[in-house]
């Protein structure tokens, strides 16, 4: 038998550090071929049954002993995904929740278990939901090579922070006390907490490329929206408020200017003012444009690394 198969059944933990979950979840429907779909759910239930439904209930409704912030499974609404906003998640991103859980949460992860019960699983909590009968995995999206990290994409990181008003939400600091982060709610109207990057756990995953991910996908039933295709197409027109006499101000860079040293905020005008203009982003070749969103992400992510740091 193939050593890399033992592996991918017998050890969870080794088959991931093996292989991407994509791969994993090629071999899992491999591997059950000779299987009925009713005695994959069977099994899937009673792991459901005896992990699962202390926190998300029976069947998967929320209901579990006091522990309310666990998501709805009927709905079908996957907050970390691989796919567009309000498109259902793939097997693989299942498949990875359920193996490394969620950190800074109560879900756990499972990958002490076999790839096989573990594919039973997803099976099942894909059967709590009608959104997943019928019809094709969405696609991914796909995550560019990450550019090398340097102070300088810290710096303009720190210029989409404001652009992107994440600071209303996470806080100047990145520390989830921002002005609105006492508003917020759910999908479920339940109050929720925004992300604090610099206690340095991410929800989506520990890597860059994770967070990343988390800024094209968003995270649906949450107020973190997906910023996909063209939401980083920022011209300088549109940060920049003309006033009385002419007098040009950026209203993001004014709201949280208190929080910043002076030198920063020069720093930020600066690049502010440097930005290509409407016009400019208007004759950008389609490829250009993507390839400049990419950049603009990868400096905000590095920026939320930076938070981390300190």
């Amino acid at each position: 038998m193939n050593w890399f198969l033992i592996l991918l059944f017998g050890c969870g933990q080794l088959a991931v550090a093996a292989a991407d979950y994509e791969v994993l979840v090629r071999q899992a429907r491999e591997g059950f071929k000779a299987g009925t779909e009713s005695s994959r759910l069977k099994v899937g239930a009673q792991i459901y049954a005896g992990r699962c439904a202390r926190c998300h209930g029976v069947p998967g409704k929320s209901q579990g002993r006091g522990l309310f912030d666990s998501p709805d499974l009927s709905t079908g609404t996957y907050k970390f995904r691989s796919t567009r906003s309000g498109a259902l998640p793939r097997d693989a991103d299942i498949l990875r929740s359920v193996s490394e859980g969620i950190p800074g949460t109560r879900m756990p992860g499972f990958s002490f278990l076999s790839l096989a019960d573990r594919w039973a699983l997803v099976l099942y909590l894909k059967s709590l939901s009608s959104y997943f009968e019928g019809g094709e995995e969405p696609e991914a999206l796909l995550v560019p090579p990450a550019p090398p990290e340097t102070a300088e994409r810290v710096q303009k990181g720190q210029l989409w922070f404001v652009a992107q008003r994440c600071f209303e939400c996470h806080g100047p600091q990145g520390r989830g006390d921002g002005p609105q982060a006492k508003t917020l709610k759910d999908s479920q109207n339940r109050p929720i907490t925004p992300a604090s990057f610099a206690a340095g756990r991410f929800k989506s995953g520990p890597h860059p490329r994770d967070w990343y991910r988390t800024l094209l996908t968003g995270l649906d039933g949450t107020p973190m929206a997906s910023y996909g295709e063209g939401a980083f197409l920022i011209p300088q027109e549109g940060l920049k408020l003309t006033g009385e006499g002419g007098k040009v101000s950026y209203p993001a860079l004014e709201a949280i200017r208190p929080a910043l040293d002076s030198a920063t905020s020069e720093k930020l005008k600066a690049l502010m003012d440097s930005l290509p203009t409407q016009a400019q982003l208007a004759k950008m070749a389609p490829e250009a444009k993507a390839k400049l969103e990419a950049e603009r992400r990868w400096e905000l992510v590095y920026f939320l690394k930076a938070l981390r740091k300190k």
